[in-house]
């Protein structure tokens, strides 16, 4: 199907196209060589394959949903927002800094990541899921789910309007990203970042429990690989205002002419690493990861993709012996009511 006009006559609809759920420009930057090779991961096959980014993290009509009278697609407005923010991300990744972004390039930025969130095949499965389970919790009532007020099953032929309408909700969610603390990573050599179909991920080392990874939750920490050596981190002010109490004691333990009579032993920091840290969250310059943060990294990469790991190198150790450990990671994480 060719594509159509909207009604505003400003904007092609693309119905049909090769659509991405994982921005080319943000692929581009975890490729290597002058080819742009990017090399991937196929966790249901285990085996690694070369290709470039436009071939990747894409479907023909992934965004297009049935309107009212005809087939029509968001995907133009996503594609519009990734101009938008694709300089921004230029400019960090090339000036290795988040210090040059002004107010709206933070809003802009928080945007693109709570619709890269959930603008992957990654939400269409839970989605799926979702609607699996509540229907399955009907006919255990003894219900009909085809008839329950407030539900509508979802199919294929309309999953993609439930699809749209949960993308068009994302927005309000930006509030939470701007009111965080914001980070730069970067990965020392010979470490890198490794990239998937589902970029945007979530941990929080305060609460271990999964149902505690909401925006709005304590603890929550918000991963966005921007490039094999940058990764954005947008978490809960409590580890800044955490961070900053730690660097207040070890000045404090240190002013022996003042507090002689109060000396205790301090509690075991790193004095380097804490104002590594520090400057990071003042001027905005990217902190170096250990190898172990690398991984962690990492980690989320492939605990949380659907199918595809993608690196700059061929080396997927990490990813085989995840794998291999934990062999839920090669399906996507399961939801139940």
């Amino acid at each position: 199907m060719s594509s159509t006009r909207e009604e505003d006559g400003n904007m092609e609809s693309n119905v049909g196209t090769n659509q991405h759920y994982v921005p080319q420009f943000l692929l581009n930057n975890f490729t290597s060589g002058e080819s742009g090779q990017l090399y991937a991961f196929d966790k249901q096959t285990g085996k690694v394959f070369v290709t470039v980014p436009r071939n990747v993290a894409s479907e023909k009509g992934f965004y297009d949903y049935l309107g009212e009278n005809a087939v029509d697609s968001i995907d133009s407005h996503l594609t519009e927002l990734d101009t938008t923010c694709a300089p921004i991300i230029e400019q960090i990744v090339t000036q290795q800094t988040l210090a040059g972004l002004s107010k709206a390039d933070r809003t802009w930025l928080s945007f693109f990541v709570v619709l890269q969130m959930v603008r992957t095949r990654y939400t269409k499965e839970i989605l799926r899921q979702v609607s699996r389970s509540i229907e399955d919790h009907i006919l255990r009532l003894g219900g009909n789910p085809k008839e329950a007020d407030g539900f509508e099953p979802i199919s294929e032929d309309n999953l993609g309007q439930h699809f749209t309408q949960f993308l068009a909700r994302s927005p309000q969610l930006v509030e939470y990203l701007i009111d965080k603390s914001w980070l730069l990573l970067s990965a020392s050599e010979p470490s890198s970042f490794l990239t998937s179909d589902q970029p945007v991920t979530f941990s929080n080392s305060i609460h271990k429990d999964p149902n505690t990874l909401g925006l709005d939750v304590e603890g929550i920490e918000i991963y966005t690989p921007l490039s094999s050596k940058l990764t954005l981190l947008i978490a809960c002010r409590s580890y800044e205002m955490r961070l900053r109490s730690y660097y207040k004691n070890i000045e404090w333990f240190e002013d022996i002419t003042k507090h002689v009579q109060l000396l205790v032993k301090p509690p075991k920091l790193d004095r380097t690493y804490v104002e590594m840290m520090m400057n990071g969250y003042d001027t905005g310059d990217a902190v170096g990861c250990s190898s172990e943060n690398v991984t962690l990294v990492n980690y989320l990469q492939v605990a949380n993709s659907v199918r595809f790991v993608f690196n700059s190198t061929d080396n997927f150790d990490l990813v085989r012996h995840l794998i291999k450990e934990n062999s839920s990671f090669v399906s996507v994480p399961h939801f139940s009511l």
